[in-house]
């Protein structure tokens, strides 16, 4: 008979917040895997721990996308062992079977969509608020081409106030989701409300943030058009758009109208209500706004909304089986991916179509040197995303980075568009 193990001094408390101890606190068979996990190391990192009795492998705490994975490793390789004889040998190897397997997944299950600091990182969405500075800075420097007066506290104030709008939009989308069930099971590990436990608590705290985010966003715009109350109506409707997207009782966006509400709302909404606002007020605005509308701003309103309106259909690739198993209408599922992606070479097309047409007409401020250069800058950036989207339109694990690439042509065209409009008054 073998000699019994000498008794493992004990180690200090372990600091991992684990559902339950089954190192009895010390951490040592984390230790013993050599996986780095002890005292020392982060919540974050605190992925399992195995019991310490032989052949009795115990779930404790553990990402998703690893646990359940753990549970049918080790079972599937404790019925192996009991197939074999009973020596301390097996259990041995029961362990390190699921050891040199389990390092393989954790090494990637660090760096996937179950990482926490990657999920939030997702949920907080920072390169989508593009869409709230893109808009305004177009509409600034149409501004600024028409009158020569720059306005920086206005748009500082415009700015803060779009930001905390799409905030708004963000999280109130995250909570309506979570209400219809579409961002369950785990198709949206990112989703606010999933972050925060998935209950219909979590639900109501994420909409009681996003409407603060949207009451002090809409007191900044109203102080920043009192003077116009065109401007006012403009805005109102832009977030009405953004409501009747997919709140509740009307929810469009499940009815395949998202991208029509997206073009409108950032597009002529959002353009010409920042351009009024940027603009002085009074009778010659007016005159001017009335010109340049039908013109300048109407082209660069085109633009925004169709560069706007690309990053919201990119953002469905990935969630076709999602979407159809709740009957969420979306391009994707309506036309399938393929033709999806047929559609957003279209949409990228008519933006460089519509600008070429406006430099052959000659509408006054559109200058054909800057314009050609900005249209030439951008250019690389959109080949990029008909390319990506055109050969991964059918791989949710990939094609799910589509929408940053759809980000970058958006501002790369909108800051080289604003500049081609600015530069030329600056100069002069």
């Amino acid at each position: 008979m073998a000699a019994p193990a000498p008794a493992r001094a004990p180690a200090r408390a372990c600091r991992t917040r684990c559902t339950r101890l089954a190192c009895g606190g010390a951490g040592s068979s984390c230790r013993s895997l050599g996986l780095g996990l002890g005292p020392r190391d982060p919540p974050s990192r605190s992925l399992f721990l195995l019991s310490a009795v032989p052949r009795r492998i115990t779930f404790v705490r553990c990402r998703p996308l690893v646990g359940k994975w753990l549970v049918r490793q080790s079972h599937a390789s404790a019925s192996d062992s009991d197939s074999e004889s009973g020596s301390g040998e097996s259990s041995s190897n029961v362990v390190a079977g699921i050891t040199r397997r389990l390092r393989a997944e954790i090494k990637e299950t660090m760096n996937d969509a179950s990482n926490d600091a990657v999920l939030w990182k997702r949920a907080i969405k920072v390169p989508m608020y593009t869409v709230a500075l893109v808009p305004l800075v177009v509409a600034g420097a149409v501004a600024y081409a028409q009158t020569g007066v720059a306005q920086p506290l206005a748009f500082a104030r415009l700015l803060l106030a779009s930001v905390l709008v799409i905030a708004w939009l963000n999280l109130s989308n995250d909570a309506f989701d979570a209400d219809t069930g579409v961002d369950a099971d785990g198709r949206k590990p990112e989703s606010v409300v999933n972050l925060l436990g998935g209950t219909s608590k979590s639900a109501q705290r994420v909409i009681i943030i996003a409407n603060a985010c949207l009451a002090a966003g809409a007191a900044l715009f109203a102080s920043a058009c009192m003077a116009d109350v065109v401007v006012a109506k403009l805005l109102a409707l832009a977030i009405a758009c953004g409501y009747v997207y997919q709140g509740p009782p009307f929810r469009l966006s499940y009815l395949g109208l998202g991208e029509p509400l997206c073009f409108v709302a950032f597009g002529p909404l959002a353009v010409s209500a920042f351009y009024r606002a940027l603009t002085a007020a009074g009778a010659a605005a007016t005159a001017t706004i009335t010109t340049t509308t039908t013109g300048l701003c109407g082209v660069c309103a085109f633009v925004v909304g169709i560069t706007t309106t690309s990053i919201l259909l990119c953002s469905h690739f990935h969630q076709v089986d999602g979407d159809a198993a709740i009957g969420k209408k979306s391009p994707a599922v309506r036309l399938g991916t393929a033709n999806a992606s047929a559609a957003l070479t279209s949409l990228v097309a008519a933006v460089y179509i519509s600008l070429l047409g406006a430099l052959y007409e000659g509408i006054p401020k559109l200058e054909t040197v800057p314009t050609l250069v900005a249209l030439l800058a951008s250019l690389p950036s959109a080949v990029d995303l008909i390319r990506f989207v055109r050969t991964n339109h059918d791989r949710p694990e990939i094609v799910f980075r589509a929408k940053l690439y759809a980000i970058k042509w958006h501002s790369t065209l909108g800051f080289a568009l604003a500049a081609s409009l600015a530069l030329p008054r600056l100069v002069l």
